[in-house]
């Protein structure tokens, strides 16, 4: 009995989540109301206050749904005895690109995210959970970064902390980029070079490295002065 009870439990959150998602990409977060959710769920509003407080907990764990997937990957390169970190890195990279664009689910919530919901007022939680959201991907990136240098798979010269920055940039702004250009953007069949710049910049660029990091974090001015003049 209580089995089935936390069956239905599940199920009737789930069926919330189903409808918030659509609802929410389709009208914006603004322009949804809790009653729309529930109608459209079959369900009376008092349903909702049995899983979620208000909107802004339905969207946190419509991020944490199509976040969840994506542990296992995020695993294979943060584990220290990762045999090969830098290609788990690389394929977590690229598995993310493509579902942002061929998993309906998790663009859905992209571009709610993006473009469907103001980040201020009640939606103050949501904007935290996503800057904690950031601070860790970059934080994974790191530790992977570092894991592969331990492997000699990166130059050991090179800052991971400055690294896994760019990398994050990198990956997030390719993201949104997709929403605003989406005729620009093909991550299923540009994806595996896009990646693999990104991997080659880590290699070559000179300021990612020792000394050249260290000069240009000490005297940005002269360094960003010498680069327009030349």
């Amino acid at each position: 009995m209580a089995k089935r009870t936390r069956e239905a439990a599940l199920e009737t959150r789930n069926s919330l989540l189903d409808s918030a998602e659509m609802l929410f990409a389709r009208h914006g977060v603004s322009h949804t109301t809790l009653a729309d959710i529930a109608e459209a769920a079959g369900l009376t509003r008092g349903a909702i206050y049995g899983h979620f407080r208000n909107k802004a907990d339905l969207l946190e764990a419509l991020l944490e749904r199509t976040r969840l997937p994506l542990e296992e990957l995020i695993g294979a390169f943060i584990d220290p005895h990762a045999p090969d970190p830098l290609a788990a890195m690389q394929r977590a990279i690229l598995v993310c690109l493509h579902d942002a664009q061929c998993d309906a689910r998790r663009r859905r919530v992209f571009e709610i995210v993006f473009n469907r919901c103001e980040l201020v007022d009640e939606m103050a939680s949501v904007a935290g959970r996503m800057r904690e959201y950031a601070r860790e991907g970059v934080a994974n990136l790191e530790r992977g970064l570092t894991n592969a240098k331990r492997r000699q798979q990166v130059p050991p010269t090179l800052d991971v902390r400055l690294a896994a920055a760019l990398l994050h940039a990198q990956i997030t702004g390719l993201i949104r980029d997709s929403f605003l250009v989406p005729q620009g953007l093909d991550f299923v069949r540009d994806g595996e070079r896009m990646v693999a710049a990104m991997f080659e910049l880590l290699h070559h660029a000179p300021t990612l490295h020792g000394a050249a990091a260290d000069a240009v974090v000490s005297d940005p001015w002269r360094s960003t002065s010498r680069m327009i003049v030349s």
